[in-house]
């Protein structure tokens, strides 16, 4: 599964030294073309020279982003037409790019959906209640359900980027596809089997994540 299309790819990383490597290798593996932008909010370890070593543009926060504000600064920095963003532990399917991509061709803004819960039962409860409530949303702001409205592996075509709001993305939250799929019109949707596990390092999910949600619920 070879791709020759150009696009770019922004991934948003957190100490993920141990992980960033495999996941552009892996990318790379299956869309030589694309390229790759990491947007690194770590401190202090080595996430930025494993990005680089492997080929990736690197973005370095000078202060702490968030994961919204930092899939937001790559997304400004690509200079494809297509983008996709991804997290950097390859629990998103890496196969799955071209179908997001396909339907780029018709839909400004394409979001991956989980078919299948996630095997850890509480992580699997609080998402079942973040896409009750960010559905509700969706519904009261007069917009379809989505399957996973919470994912965070979508397609975006830059043009779109300059009718979004950023004033209704909350740039220290997580879920930027969220703040995107409450102000478009049409979204186009791709499913997968489940997220696969985490290849190294450690998940960054947290009672803040949970706040910055709450806070794009009503933004």
């Amino acid at each position: 599964m070879l791709s020759k299309e150009k696009f770019s790819i922004v991934i948003p990383t957190y100490k993920e030294e141990e992980v960033i490597g495999k996941t552009i290798k892996e990318v790379k593996k299956h869309y030589p073309s694309s390229l790759i932008i990491v947007v690194d909010d770590s401190p202090d370890d080595k996430t930025k020279e494993e990005a680089v070593k492997n080929g990736a543009f690197v973005i370095k926060n000078r202060i702490k982003e968030g994961l919204s504000g930092s899939i937001l600064k790559g997304l400004k920095k690509a200079e494809t037409e297509k983008i996709i963003v991804m997290d950097a532990d390859l629990q998103h399917p890496v196969e799955k790019i071209k179908d997001i991509l396909a339907l780029l061709e018709k839909y400004d803004f394409v979001i991956a959906e989980r078919k299948t819960a996630n095997k850890l039962l509480l992580r699997n409860l609080y998402s079942s209640i973040a896409i009750l409530l960010g559905n509700l949303s969706l519904f009261l702001r007069g917009k379809k359900p989505l399957r996973d409205p919470v994912s965070g592996f979508f397609g975006i075509k830059r043009e779109l980027l300059k009718k979004i709001d950023e004033k209704r993305v909350v740039k220290k939250g997580w879920k930027i596809a969220f703040d995107i799929a409450k102000q478009v019109k049409e979204v186009g949707r791709v499913e997968y089997s489940t997220l696969n596990l985490r290849k190294a390092g450690k998940s960054k999910y947290n009672l803040k994540a949970i706040f910055y949600y709450l806070i794009s619920l009503i933004t």
